[in-house]
């Protein structure tokens, strides 16, 4: 036995329901939904079909549950598929060139079988299958914070147990059983301490993340390996070349990446894996990873109409307007080449590590799952290559939850410091001279709701308030507006979205304090709270009452 390899896909967008559509909002959902989440979906399949379990890790944050059942966004998934198998037929009749149009009829095919597997294998019920696969143990699910809040930057302690008692709560729904592993948003942690928080750099005592998460149940979490093997942290986001940020710090050593730690807890002990950073850099990375192989697809080349791909890298120094036509058949050739290349560097860290220490080592490759089939178009033919490689090299897939039943001989305890995937391996990318003004609006909302939340339970209309503002909080802790301002990538899209979500708030903290001194609400306030209650109609499953629990 050389070891285990854990893959585990994070899965997440943020709440983009009714929220602007191209180039920004539901046109993410559907573009994942299309390259990478069905897609995951049929190659799973096709591994249990070969007779082979995976035992892949999804992450699927409790905002992309909701918007993944519900019955608008599907709707208008189906029609997205059909429209883009028309504009794909209209690129066949544009272009004459023969290179070009087999990459065409290649993508017409591959969005044909998507659209037959959503609406007839998964009968549009991705999730139901999700679940079933989970049941039969081929894959396992875990979850993350409501909203995927940044964690480690929200002023009360309560906040940060709503975001995780929402998230348990959503999870069940969908699963009929609790989580056993979660994803810390943004692999964001911080320990027990002074925290310094934005967006001035006040102080406040706080107890480590872990003491949540083993009050909720989790069993384990995951973290960057900076954070572990010390070092300096590598960024492996494509993030824009001409970002300016902090140099990484050099980090001390603490432990190895290949083998789980404990942290202890008055709730019990949490487990934690870290991501290794070789196999991350590896499939990460678009300037030495195998995403940037110039046989593969071409991301940022696209059809004028259609918005279609038909090209392949070619040469990363070209202009777009010289990329060559996308060859299908040379990019199989290429990931089969990676997906050997990868179980061999796979093999070689097990070897080193059990040649170290004596023990059986696991690999934990943790990735962003929108990463495979959307940005790096053939991750997922990867991944099944992979999969299929594996057999009789030694190395057995696995997900933490059965390695940590079956396999932890020593329980090695460690204090961790804090740290995140972000840029430079700290809170930055988060909290920046671009963004830190969200989080004084955010602080802020979070006291108000911890206010108003004591009225829960006053009459039903209260109730109904309160319950919507605390989804509005909620929305409004995304750490993806940070991270969009950030990098610039979404244009005024996340300043919009983060404004439009603080005055939805402060809206109905307003109609709460209405209500409870007894005056009647207008009716253009009704109207206002239905058309609010109908545009962000996430989470069914919420306990107010969290903001004041001891």
């Amino acid at each position: 036995m050389k070891g285990f390899l854990s893959i585990v896909l994070h899965m997440h967008l943020p709440y983009v329901r009714k929220a602007g559509e191209w180039p920004f909002g539901e046109t993410w959902f559907f573009e994942a939904m299309a390259e990478t989440y069905v897609p995951l979906l049929m190659g799973v399949d096709e591994l249990v079909k070969a007779g082979i379990n995976p035992k892949i890790t999804v992450n699927i944050t409790p905002v992309l549950l909701e918007q993944l059942t519900d019955d608008y966004l599907n709707h208008k998934f189906e029609e997205y598929l059909e429209n883009k198998l028309s504009l794909i037929e209209k690129d066949l009749e544009k272009y004459h060139d023969k290179n070009l149009r087999n990459a065409i009829k290649y993508m017409h095919d591959f969005y044909q079988k998507v659209k037959n597997a959503y609406v007839e294998r998964y009968k549009r019920d991705i999730i139901g299958r999700f679940k079933q696969l989970q049941e039969d143990g081929y894959i396992e699910v875990i979850t993350s914070a409501a909203t995927h809040a940044y964690l480690p930057l929200l002023s009360e302690e309560k906040a940060i147990k709503a975001q995780l008692d929402t998230g348990v709560k959503t999870y069940r729904k969908f699963f009929d059983r609790k989580p056993r592993g979660i994803w810390l948003p943004e692999m964001a942690y911080r320990p027990t301490g002074v925290w310094v928080l934005p967006p001035d750099g006040w102080k406040a005592y706080r107890r480590g993340l872990e003491y949540f998460l083993a009050q909720y149940g989790y069993e384990y979490f995951f973290i960057e390996y900076h954070m572990l093997e010390g070092g300096k942290h590598v960024a492996t986001y494509p993030f824009p070349s001409d970002l300016k940020y902090p140099i990484s710090e050099e980090r001390k050593y603490i432990g190895e990446t290949l083998r789980p730690y404990f942290l202890s807890t008055d709730y019990g002990d949490v487990a934690v894996f870290a991501r290794n950073k070789a196999v991350s850099v590896q499939v990460w990375s678009a300037d030495w990873g195998y995403p940037g192989d110039y046989w593969y697809r071409e991301f940022h080349r696209v059809a004028p109409e259609s918005g279609m791909k038909y090209w392949r890298i070619t040469d990363k120094s070209l202009p777009m307007s010289e990329k060559m036509p996308y060859e299908p058949h040379k990019a199989t050739e290429r990931v089969l080449a990676h997906a050997e290349h990868f179980v061999g560097l796979v093999k070689g860290l097990l070897a080193n590590f059990s040649k170290k220490t004596g023990e059986t080592g696991i690999v934990v490759g943790a990735y962003d799952a929108e990463l495979f089939g959307h940005w790096w178009f053939e991750g997922i033919d990867w991944l099944v290559a992979v999969y299929k490689k594996l057999p009789n090299t030694g190395i057995s897939p696995i997900t933490p939850s059965e390695y940590l039943d079956k396999h932890v001989e020593v329980k090695y305890y460690v204090k961790l410091p804090e740290g995140s995937w972000g840029l430079g391996g700290g809170h930055w990318t988060w909290w920046n001279d671009v963004n830190k003004w969200t989080w004084r609006d955010v602080h802020k909302a979070e006291r108000k709701m911890k206010r108003i939340s004591k009225l829960y339970g006053k009459s039903d209309l209260l109730d109904r308030v309160i319950r919507q503002a605390m989804r509005e909080l909620h929305l409004l802790e995304s750490s993806d507006w940070q991270f969009l301002m950030t990098t610039g990538t979404a244009g005024d899209y996340p300043i919009k979205r983060f404004k439009e979500h603080a005055a939805r708030f402060n809206f109905l903290s307003d109609l709460v304090l209405k209500i409870a001194n007894g005056e009647s609400l207008e009716n253009k306030e009704i109207d206002e709270l239905r058309k609010i209650e109908e545009l962000d109609n996430v989470f069914s499953d919420l306990n107010p009452r969290v903001y004041n629990e001891h």
